[in-house]
């Protein structure tokens, strides 16, 4: 549960409650989800998440308005300077007709920040 968000630079910083203490090894699941209306209006346009904390899984999901789908997507990986076009495995059709970008990894590594670009 969010309980204060503040900004650092030119991101937000979300604090967040566990609501109960947390012992060494125990494992949570965390789901965040975000609505930007009105944003993304660029040629070429991206979503950044960082690993600030050892994680097993990293799932990235961008849904697009059924009146504009991206031309492509890709991953990049910032630190290790490595790009991967997201292809049509990346992609599905959702059942009201917008499109869904999804790229996911297991062992995601500490302190990369990853980026879902993708050119309209």
């Amino acid at each position: 549960m969010p309980v204060d968000r503040y900004r650092e630079g030119h991101r937000w910083r979300v604090l967040i409650s566990l609501r109960e203490t947390k012992n060494k090894g125990d494992v949570d699941e965390f789901h965040i989800e975000r609505t930007i209306r009105d944003g993304f209006t660029g040629a070429v346009e991206d979503f950044q998440t960082e690993i600030a904390h050892t994680t097993c899984r990293l799932s990235l999901s961008v849904i697009f308005p059924k009146s504009r789908f991206p031309k492509e997507a890709s991953l990049v990986e910032q630190n290790a300077a490595r790009t991967v076009e997201l292809g049509p495995s990346h992609r599905a059709t959702l059942p009201d007709g917008r499109q869904q970008v999804v790229w996911r990894a297991d062992k995601p590594v500490l302190f990369e920040a990853y980026i879902l670009r993708w050119r309209w």
